[in-house]
């Protein structure tokens, strides 16, 4: 299951946050070496278009489930004033069929920026 996070930001902002995804049933965290991440926002769940997609980078060693979430400021500077939605999910390779598993979901808003 998904953690569910909410994010506010000022439109023209580094989005950057860390996070470890953790294995429940081990209680330790998930080497992701044969795990690719992908992310986006939307306007809204079945809306079609992509509002931005997240640069995911795997932090090492691999075997500390480490990863970084971010949008440049020029993503979100792009971005309507308004409240959006994303979701990150991961896919492991090393298996088949692949298997795909949300980590972090949730509301993200953008707010407009006074200083230009």
């Amino acid at each position: 299951m998904a953690d569910i996070t909410n994010f506010d930001i000022g439109q023209g902002e580094t989005f950057k946050i860390y996070t470890r995804v953790f294995n429940q049933s081990t209680q330790r965290n998930l080497d992701i070496t044969n795990y690719q991440f992908t992310g986006s926002l939307r306007e809204n769940y079945t809306t079609t278009e992509v509002a931005a997609t997240f640069n995911i980078t795997k932090i090492n060693p691999q075997s500390s489930g480490s990863i970084f979430i971010e949008l440049t400021a020029d993503q979100t500077d792009t971005l309507t004033l308004r409240n959006y939605v994303y979701d990150v999910e991961m896919r492991d390779y090393s298996t088949t069929p692949n298997t795909v598993r949300r980590i972090l979901e949730g509301s993200f808003t953008v707010r407009p920026s006074v200083t230009r």
